[in-house]
């Protein structure tokens, strides 16, 4: 009896062919992604996997729809422990498209067709550029702190001698 052995893989090996590959294979060494509507859960799985095993930004391009003008950009910083600063989300505000930027991510919508690549390379430029970031502020979730409390106020149960 042969038993088979199955291989779980990992998400930057998801099974991409072809055109999903080489936008992977592209974004991997450009810093964003442009994303297609026929592969795009798969694409970006992969491509924040990697992000995040290399705590960089998260930034990916899309067209509204493949004969559209215009299109949108994103930026998620949940792959790095930082967030923008506000000279940054200044910077980030020039850039063409309506943008909605907070300390940890940001989307441009309505960026004209032509602008996309050169937009997703400025947001990726400017936000990981040393200045434009800080660390995330780490606190103690209240049932952390409770449970820590009650660690340290508790007596042994038996006293050495």
């Amino acid at each position: 009896m042969v038993v088979s052995e199955t291989v779980m893989e990992t998400p930057s090996n998801s099974g991409l062919t072809g055109r999903g590959r080489t936008l992977l294979d592209r974004a991997r060494r450009t810093g964003y992604l442009e994303t297609t509507r026929g592969s795009r859960q798969d694409l970006l799985r992969a491509h924040g996997f990697w992000c995040w095993k290399l705590r960089i930004p998260l930034v990916c391009y899309e067209r509204n729809s493949p004969r559209s003008r215009f299109g949108s950009v994103r930026l998620d910083l949940f792959t790095t422990p930082h967030r923008l600063t506000d000279a940054a989300r200044a910077e980030l505000a020039n850039l063409p498209g309506s943008a909605t930027i907070s300390p940890y991510d940001a989307a441009w919508l309505d960026v004209p067709k032509k602008d996309l690549e050169s937009v997703a390379r400025a947001v990726y430029r400017i936000a990981t550029r040393r200045g434009s970031y800080d660390f995330r502020p780490s606190a103690q979730s209240p049932e952390l702190a409770k449970l820590i409390a009650a660690l340290e106020a508790a007596e042994p149960l038996r006293k050495s001698a």
